[in-house]
This record gives C-alpha cells, structure tokens and sequence, in this order.
C-alpha cells in the first residue's frame, strides 16, 4: 500500500501550475506483466484527495519511522493539491 501511496505522491508532484484548474497526472500501474504509465488531466475542484493510513504512532517502531518520513513530503503535496482545488 505504501508504494501506491507513494507513487500518487510522485505523479501529484507533476501537476499542472496553480493559474490552472486542470492537473495533469502521470499515473502508474504495477500488474503481472510489469509496470505501465497513463497520462490523464482531472479537474481540479472535482477531485478529492483521500489519504488512508497515516497513523502518529504504531506498535511497530520501524513502521513507525517509515510513516514520520513519509509524512513531511505528503503534507507538501496535499499543500500544492489544496491550493489548486483539490478537496
């Protein structure tokens, strides 16, 4: 879950300048045959960001750690997302 995760992440860091309400996204996909890549455009104040699992604390110390540093980069990405529409 958390390479999806980081993967919307990674495409939401492409997005489109903030004078637009359009984002365009680089998506990726992982199936058995191996990777593949879709470029799309959503409208901004028609998309949602849902974020799952960002816990501030959890009985396994390394999972833990790996949240903590996950967290820094996706508040900048919700930050971008948010000042372009972005629910």
């Amino acid at each position: 879950m958390f390479t999806r995760i980081f993967l919307l992440g990674l495409a939401m860091t492409t997005m489109a300048s903030a004078a637009d309400d359009v984002l365009k996204l680089q998506l990726r996909s992982r199936t058995a045959a191996g990777v593949s890549e879709k470029a799309v455009a959503w409208e901004a104040k028609r998309t949602a960001l849902i974020i799952c699992d960002m816990w501030d604390d959890h009985w396994c110390k390394s999972a833990a750690r790996r949240v903590t540093e996950m967290a820094g980069p996706f508040n900048d990405i919700v930050k971008q997302a948010r000042a372009r529409g972005v629910f």
